[in-house]
């Protein structure tokens, strides 16, 4: 404690067992400025400690959330030259099945044709013949 200030608390009042007991207690309870200091330093020490802390985590959650990311890309891109061959495979049999229904479809046209000429000629020749 200051001289000054002891002088100040007994001229107050104060009595001497007084005055070094509150020196005592402002020696050991009050913070000085050394203090002050010391405690700022350790919490700027902590702070920079938590913030390192963090970057590093949070680029640990970006690595992993690009390689998901990735993986799942990968995994969409298989999926779909999956369901696309399986598209082109369906489009080819979509595309003989309906080669096949034309063909049968013209061959029974082609049949309904033959069978009106020949009813066409077997008429021409029984009325050619008279019968």
């Amino acid at each position: 404690m200051k001289s000054s200030t002891a002088t100040k608390l007994r001229n107050a009042g104060f009595t001497e067992q007084q005055i070094e007991a509150l020196a005592d207690f402002a020696d050991e309870e009050v913070a000085t400025r050394g203090d002050l200091a010391g405690a700022e330093d350790r919490l700027a020490l902590g702070i920079e400690q938590v913030r390192s802390d963090l970057a590093r985590e949070i680029e640990q959650v970006r690595s992993n959330l690009t390689l998901k990311v990735e993986q799942l890309r990968s995994e969409l891109a298989l999926k779909v030259e999956q369901s696309r061959s399986e598209l082109l495979e369906k489009l080819g049999d979509t595309r003989a099945d309906l080669l096949k229904t034309v063909l049968l479809m013209g061959a029974a046209q082609i049949g309904t044709i033959v069978v009106g000429l020949v009813v066409a000629i077997f008429t021409t020749a029984i009325r050619t013949l008279g019968v």
